[in-house]
């Protein structure tokens, strides 16, 4: 799983750049169809059929699927945003951005590692970067949009 946040190598490069992390299941919510689980970066939400409470489970994250924000907004139908740190900002492809980012908050906050990766890939558009004036260390918000269960 770390070879696919290599930005040396080519697949962090391809549309079909992603990021596998582990999470736990924590609890379902049978209504609305939603698996509550704990990750490296937090509370995660995935539109599923339950599943047993404590299992393990692996999950894809594409980095076209991660929006950036510096603030959270409360209107928002996007379910899984998490306190990130830019660690590494490279140029992807003509007006696009591959960031790397950092589970948790910078002050000293660390998730557990026993739920794998604590590193996601995001793609955003050069403008936006500009826009947000990310920088190294820089503390933002991932929205991650998508999410799927690996099977």
């Amino acid at each position: 799983p770390t070879l696919l946040l290599r930005q040396d190598l080519p697949f962090a490069h391809s549309d079909n750049a992603e990021t596998l992390i582990t999470a736990q299941v924590r609890s379902n919510e049978a209504d609305f169809h939603l698996v509550h689980l704990d990750s490296a970066f937090g509370s995660l939400h995935i539109v599923n059929d339950a599943l047993p409470i404590g299992q393990s489970v692996k999950l894809r994250i594409r980095a076209k699927d991660v929006s950036i924000t510096r603030q959270i907004s409360q209107e928002s139908s996007i379910l899984n945003i998490f306190p990130v740190q830019v660690k590494t900002i490279n140029a992807d492809r003509p007006g696009l951005i591959l960031l790397s980012l950092q589970a948790g908050e910078s002050h000293g906050s660390s998730h557990g590692s026993s739920h794998g990766s604590s590193q996601l890939l995001a793609r955003i558009t050069a403008k936006s970067a500009h826009n947000l004036d990310l920088c190294l260390n820089c503390q933002v918000f991932a929205q991650i949009k998508g999410v799927a269960l690996v099977k």
